[in-house]
């Protein structure tokens, strides 16, 4: 390939993809519990302060009359630790109170998703853990997901429709990696 014809691809790439990029996700930075929270949003995505107990509600776009919605939380937990000995008996905890939640609301248990450890860009231990259930004849994912923000222990729960899940569960995951805490 030519000099001539890289540097047309060059500047096309430019004014095509770099545009898209911008339009994608922006930036926002909140103060939740003294912290400074930074996440880089969607710009499709709403985001609504002290909404139903959580100091950040996220949502996204409404199709078919339903939204994604990521809730960031911090607990009253102060220099929390993990301790991999317990997640066993935490895990089973979870279970249970899923289980109860759903015959509450007349749901049904499809399957739990497995317990996660991980790291996020700038938050090194990550856990979580979800499950996908049915109710009123639809099928939903959720996940919570829990973290240090410097001294207080954090927790975000994401909310799917199955459809929703499919389709859009990479934008999510690329939001939640994004997270910065300070």
């Amino acid at each position: 390939m030519s000099n001539f014809r890289r540097s047309i691809l060059k500047q096309l790439l430019v004014v095509f993809f770099l545009p898209t990029l911008s339009s994608y996700a922006k930036l926002n930075t909140y103060s939740i519990s003294e912290k400074t929270f930074s996440i880089d949003v969607d710009k499709s995505w709403q985001f609504v302060e002290n909404l139903s107990s959580s100091p950040l509600v996220l949502l996204g776009p409404v199709k078919d009359k339903k939204r994604i919605v990521v809730s960031v939380s911090p607990t009253t937990v102060k220099d929390f630790k993990f301790d991999e000995k317990k997640i066993e008996t935490s895990v089973s905890d979870y279970e249970q109170g899923r289980k109860k939640w759903l015959a509450k609301n007349k749901g049904q248990l499809i399957r739990f998703l497995p317990y996660s450890h991980e790291s996020w860009k700038n938050i090194k231990e990550v856990h979580s853990i979800g499950f996908q259930y049915k109710v009123l004849g639809t099928t939903y994912f959720e996940r919570t997901y829990f973290f240090n923000c410097v001294d207080e222990l954090f927790n975000i729960n994401t909310l799917f429709t199955e459809k929703q899940y499919k389709k859009s569960n990479h934008i999510v995951d690329s939001m939640l990696h994004s997270i910065d805490c300070k």
